[in-house]
């Protein structure tokens, strides 16, 4: 936690216009604060949660790319915050399924 709220705090640092999704309240409630800080455009999403069917993820950061998407004109990337100096296939993995999720949250709404 102390690496991310670093990271956190360069991001913040540097006038990055950053959206935080809040600790508390209901996973609905945690989903939802994803989706509209998506729909707005905002540049960097702090602790975001995205679902689909049976898969979660709760991820560090998401970054506005300029790419089009169901969004508009942009999307998202993932960025999770390790201490490990060599990724690990775990890490890979996991990164892997919140991009899938990511996407599958603009196109696939319910």
């Amino acid at each position: 936690m102390e690496h991310e709220q670093a990271y956190l705090a360069l991001l913040q640092k540097a006038g990055r216009q950053i959206i935080e999704i809040p600790g508390s309240g209901s996973l609905t409630a945690h989903i939802e604060a994803t989706r509209q800080a998506m729909d707005s455009g905002a540049e960097v999403i702090y602790q975001a949660v995205l679902l689909k069917n049976a898969w979660i993820g709760y991820v560090d950061f998401l970054f506005r790319v300029e790419t089009p998407s169901d969004l508009g004109e942009y999307s998202y990337e993932v960025l999770d915050t390790k201490l490990s100096k060599t990724p690990t296939a775990k890490h890979v993995l996991q990164l892997c399924v919140y991009s899938d999720l990511s996407s599958l949250s603009l196109s696939h709404r319910d």
